[in-house]
């Protein structure tokens, strides 16, 4: 994930959309206007009257560039202006996944000609002549939505995208001898663990909150993901839990078709512990689940936040 910048005119629904899309990833949502008004002290309206539009300006692009340098991962709303300045068109670009919804000025004006704190907006003669002023530094923003529909499809559309973008970003691996011996137990809220791996490790892997896979492939089936989603939802795993999936090829496809589906995502480690999944199961993000009517009928691709590859597990392997 990353930070994501809803940009567009007035109108276009970007705090409503925005608060909707940081509930859906559970990372935290921020209007630019809202933060603007708590640092000075005023309202929107009130700045534009008491210290004009130039002041404004650049209260926005100083509060602006204060968000992008931040590390942890959020959903910023900012106003229909934010962008015109080419520096922070730039920085935007550069630092964010910048996202425009996109409509026609009309279609926005009808939505908010009724709004008396917008400084900008009195006709809408005078509000489509400025869309179209604003209009070039909007079409740089390589993501366009149509913002002229229901929010909740608009969701929909971002996260699709967001999640095909997730599986264009190289997977985070850790291979290094003895890695699996400074996993603290507590960084993880479940632990899904093969029950041959538990027998040799239990004391490795100390996590309270757990579920032991028995019976080997056979165990790859949507019964066994129910049983698993029971126990997370009793041991209250939230959308921002870190499940950590130990085992070979079936634990690494339980523990992603599960991570992925259950709260509709939560975080996904894998410490594989076999040599093919080493080197193949637990790389690529890809899972399934076995049907009556044959293997692997039903997954999804879904990347773990990391996968720790510790090749002293083969020393307990058979020889065949």
């Amino acid at each position: 994930m990353a930070k994501i910048v809803l940009c567009g005119f007035m109108g276009s629904g970007k705090t409503t959309i925005g608060r909707e899309l940081s509930k859906n990833l559970n990372i935290p949502f921020f209007d630019l206007d809202s933060e603007i008004e708590r640092r000075v002290g005023k309202r929107i309206n009130k700045i534009f009257q008491d210290n004009g539009e130039h002041f404004f300006r650049e209260i926005e692009k100083d509060t602006l560039f204060e968000f992008l340098k931040r590390k942890e991962d959020f959903v910023l709303a900012v106003g229909g202006g934010a962008i015109i300045d080419t520096e922070s068109l730039n920085a935007v670009l550069k630092n964010s996944i910048p996202i425009l919804l996109d409509g026609r000025p009309e279609v926005f004006y009808e939505r908010i000609k009724g709004d008396r704190k917008r400084p900008l907006l009195n006709s809408l003669s005078n509000f489509t002549h400025l869309f179209e002023q604003r209009r070039d530094a909007y079409l740089k923003i390589p993501i366009k939505i149509d913002a002229e529909r229901n929010p909740s499809d608009v969701v929909s559309d971002i996260m699709w995208i967001i999640k095909r973008r997730e599986l264009h970003t190289p997977q985070k691996i850790i291979l290094q001898v003895g890695i699996s011996f400074s996993l603290p137990g507590k960084e993880f809220d479940f632990l899904i663990i093969d029950e041959n791996v538990y027998k040799i490790y239990r004391e490795r892997f100390k996590i309270k909150d757990r579920y032991i896979v028995r019976g080997g492939e056979r165990a790859k089936n949507l019964k066994e993901v129910s049983c698993i989603y029971d126990a997370l939802s009793n041991s209250k795993v939230e959308r921002d839990g870190k499940v950590v999936g130990v085992g070979g090829g079936v634990v690494s496809d339980i523990s992603g078709f599960v991570s992925s589906t259950y709260m509709r995502g939560v975080n996904l480690y894998l410490v594989p512990t076999t040599l093919l999944s080493q080197v193949d199961s637990s790389i690529g993000g890809k899972n399934g689940i076995n049907l009556s009517s044959g293997k692997n009928l039903v997954g999804t691709f879904y990347l773990p936040k990391y996968t720790y590859i510790d090749p002293m597990f083969l020393w307990t392997l058979p020889h065949r």
